[in-house]
């Protein structure tokens, strides 16, 4: 289990970014003891918490290259096939991760990289290239990923109390999700328990 936090676009509100994305992060740490990382650049501002299971050296968030910035929540369970595949297409590894498999297989075939993995994953890759940022997360949504957008940005993270920390948020209790609760008992896709209204 990692954590993964950060946005695209700052509030006016917004005095201090990168403190803001620290404490999203910190706020994660249950979720990645191991290890922590910050991406930022621009109006780009990407954190990782890491829970250290597959490479243990090699495996660090966020990952870069001169294509793309990775953030990463999960497990890519056929990794190894496909680090096979995309060698013989000419790609070059550094690590033993699956991140970096992600990254590469990302970085080269972009969103149809997507039908190829098998896993569960909640990841954000910032495409340097076109200059957009892509949130995904497994079929099954074993991996959570909350969103938040607004005319300013996006934010987003593995838990809705990181995304809380972003201050553009004020988050209270959706009367609509709470009856679906009472009705389904769950929240159906796309709606949280909670909803957030912009400060």
């Amino acid at each position: 289990m990692c954590g993964i936090a950060g946005f695209v676009g700052v509030p006016p509100n917004l005095s201090d970014p990168e403190a803001v994305l620290r404490n999203m992060t910190r706020r994660l740490v249950h979720r990645g003891p191991d290890a922590e990382g910050f991406f930022s650049e621009g109006s780009v501002y990407l954190g990782h918490r890491r829970l250290q299971v597959i490479d243990l050296h090699g495996g660090q968030q966020p990952f870069e290259t001169e294509e793309l910035v990775l953030v990463f929540n999960g497990e890519i369970y056929n990794y190894k096939e496909l680090r096979k595949e995309l060698s013989v297409e000419g790609e070059t590894f550094l690590s033993e991760s699956d991140t970096e498999v992600l990254a590469r297989g990302w970085a080269r075939y972009g969103v149809p990289f997507l039908e190829r993995l098998n896993g569960m994953f909640a990841f954000a890759v910032w495409d340097r290239r076109t200059k957009t940022l892509t949130l995904a997360r497994d079929r099954m949504g074993q991996k959570p990923l909350y969103v938040y957008s607004s005319a300013h940005g996006v934010a987003f993270a593995s838990e809705l109390g990181a995304l809380q920390a972003f201050s553009a948020l004020q988050p209270v209790v959706s009367s609509q999700s709470l009856r679906k609760y009472f009705l389904f008992d769950y929240v159906p896709t796309p709606n949280t328990i909670r909803q957030t209204t912009p400060l």
